[in-house]
């Protein structure tokens, strides 16, 4: 039982990791900023 708690743990944080590099190349590798898709032309600081 100890060892399947241990496999479902690791690949639950292989699982976490591989969505937070897909997420971040989404955002970052876009041809844009993020933020200025969310906020517009007419955002000021």
């Amino acid at each position: 039982m100890l060892y399947y708690i241990i496999r479902r743990s690791i690949a639950a944080v292989l699982m976490l990791a591989v969505i937070s590099v897909v997420t971040f190349f989404m955002f970052y590798a876009g041809p844009t900023d993020p933020a200025r898709l969310t906020c517009g032309k007419n955002c000021t600081p």
